[in-house]
């Protein structure tokens, strides 16, 4: 039995934690409780908000992002997940300031696109301030222009076409 387990630096909203709680549980393929990923949710709603301190006119995330790195390691994690998107922005920060592996979101969803074979230039659309934009280059993805359906309520980054199932 392994000691190490997933760290999820969450509650930024805490309802993106809770739902990348239960998708981590129902798209785990368990039978039976044992077989499912132990984790760990940090979740701290107080870390300021992200967007506004992007754009320069709000408090700096990373201390706040950094005790939740701090704490997770001290509970014994063995990599972190972050379910924020807009939290990525201090991503490079965060991995410079720990020894475990943080899964970025924008390259593990590139890695799944390529996994499915979706073609590049049709992955999908960005809504800044996410982290989208700035860090598709990462995993070689280009932005695509935004379909109006992406841009209506509720917000989200999709795919090229509409999710049928979240």
């Amino acid at each position: 039995m392994t000691e190490r387990f997933l760290g999820v630096l969450g509650g930024m909203g805490p309802l993106a934690s809770a739902q990348f709680m239960a998708r981590l549980t129902l798209l785990t393929p368990a039978e039976r409780d044992q077989d499912h990923i132990p984790a760990l949710l940090w979740s701290d709603p107080r870390v300021p908000d992200r967007t506004a301190a992007r754009l320069g006119g709000g408090e700096d995330p990373l201390p706040a992002l950094l005790r939740g790195l701090r704490g997770l390691e001290a509970a014994g994690c063995g990599a972190i997940a972050i379910p924020c998107n807009t939290a990525h922005g201090w991503f490079d920060a965060l991995q410079a300031a720990t020894g475990l592996p943080i899964l970025h979101i924008v390259d593990a969803a590139a890695a799944e696109l390529a996994r499915l074979g979706v073609p590049g230039e049709r992955s999908a659309c960005w809504a800044p301030p996410a982290p989208w934009r700035w860090a598709s280059t990462r995993s070689g993805w280009a932005p695509a222009a935004m379909p109006a359906w992406c841009r209506s309520p509720p917000r989200w980054t999709a795919w090229s076409r509409p999710p049928s199932r979240w």
